[in-house]
């Protein structure tokens, strides 16, 4: 039928993912133009659990992970014990 689709689940696992050193590499790089920058007021909040660090990284590793199509699977990959 026009407008839906079939609703399949599949699980990501870690084997399932590539690239990890150049993730690494990406992460050293960012850090030092992330340490010169200005911290926002929401950055400095105590509750925050994800940093601006966390936010590119996981975009990057999903840009070099075509398994990770939506944004609901790089969510789920997010909590995987490796990321």
């Amino acid at each position: 039928m026009f407008g839906t689709r079939a609703e399949t689940k599949t699980e990501v696992t870690e084997a399932d993912l590539a690239n990890w050193k150049l993730l690494g590499a990406f992460q050293r790089r960012l850090q030092p133009v992330l340490d010169k920058a200005a911290p926002s007021a929401t950055e400095q909040d105590p509750r925050r659990k994800l940093f601006a660090s966390d936010y590119f990284s996981l975009l990057r590793f999903g840009m070099l992970n075509p398994v990770l199509k939506t944004t609901r699977a790089l969510s789920a990959a997010s909590a995987l014990p490796r990321m």
